[in-house]
């Protein structure tokens, strides 16, 4: 990643799936926050945070009355929700129906970054979004969008 970026003529896109959106906006910010903004940021089915996206789970809630508050004992929290409003040219994906993370999650994130945009679509699943046809028309529109203002 930081080899492209030092490359000025490449452009750099990070771009994650659920858990591996938190990977993306943490990588994203960090570049940021190093003076090394990516140019772009598409999140499919992300979620706020680890705490927010499983504590409200039954699973969570038994393995918490068992080990007590073991979501805090995770190294990385991914605390998306408190680092998107920093970031630019950012796609969320999200299919209302998702069965894992509830569409809140990807509304707020929304919400918290001005310079971002939302495609909520009423088929699909978490997974395997992006083999719809309506997605791969947002990311070609992000692509040429950010194409714009390189």
């Amino acid at each position: 990643l930081r080899h492209a970026m030092r490359n000025q003529r490449l452009r750099v896109l990070v771009y994650g799936h659920s858990l591996g959106t938190g990977v993306a906006c943490q990588t994203a910010y960090r570049e940021s926050t190093e003076g090394r903004p990516v140019d772009g940021l598409i999140l499919e089915a992300p979620f706020l945070s680890i705490p927010d996206a499983i504590l409200k789970s039954p699973a969570a809630r038994l393995l918490n009355n068992l080990y007590g508050d073991f979501v805090w004992r995770i190294s990385d929290l991914f605390m998306s929700r408190d680092v998107i409003g920093h970031l630019a040219n950012v796609l969320i994906l999200f299919a209302e129906n998702d069965e894992v993370i509830p569409v809140e999650h990807a509304t707020t994130l929304h919400e918290l970054c001005p310079d971002s945009s939302i495609l909520l679509t009423k088929d699909g699943h978490h997974n395997f979004l992006i083999h719809q046809e309506e997605v791969k028309v947002a990311i070609k529109l992000h692509l040429e969008k950010l194409e714009r203002t390189k």
